[in-house]
């Protein structure tokens, strides 16, 4: 390979520098080293409503959290843990880990890889911005599909 179009070839294949070019890039090693890092802070967060969640039933008639906290708290660790930790824990080990297993340079979509990358962020900022906005989701329990369908009447009633 001639070593112009091996250096033209380097160029068209970088980032740009700076905040662009951090922002911007499409590089599936970077991509994937930022949904592992945001998976991580993610777990954090889910870790501290597991936290107070547990705090709450430490011990009886403790008023950590109100009845309607404690299902939002609940509703948002679940939804953290599995969308926002668990499914992004391994799109991240995928995205750095598959293209080198297989030898190619890059994702096969990498701009859309890299939009998908963005959307999962955006996403988990809008859940953790909806609490502080009156509207943070409350199904506790009851959000199962199973759980939602079938009508419970106490024996005693």
């Amino acid at each position: 390979m001639d070593t112009t179009l091996t250096d033209r070839l380097t160029k068209i294949w970088s980032d740009s520098p700076g905040l662009h070019g951090w922002l911007s890039t499409t590089d599936h090693k970077k991509i994937g080293k930022r949904y592992l890092v945001t998976a991580f802070v993610f777990l954090l967060i889910g870790g501290v409503e597991a936290l107070l969640m547990r705090t709450q039933l430490a011990g009886p008639n403790l008023d950590v959290l109100s009845p309607e906290a404690y299902n939002q708290i609940m509703t948002m660790h679940g939804t953290t843990m599995i969308f926002w930790y668990a499914q992004p824990i391994l799109s991240g080990f995928g995205n750095y880990l598959v293209p080198m297993l297989i030898g190619t340079r890059d994702t096969a979509l990498p701009r859309l890889n890299a939009f998908t990358y963005w959307t999962f962020l955006l996403s988990g900022v809008l859940l953790y911005i909806a609490p502080f906005m009156g509207m943070a989701p409350r199904g506790g329990g009851s959000t199962m599909c199973r759980s939602r369908t079938i009508s419970i009447r106490p024996a005693y009633i």
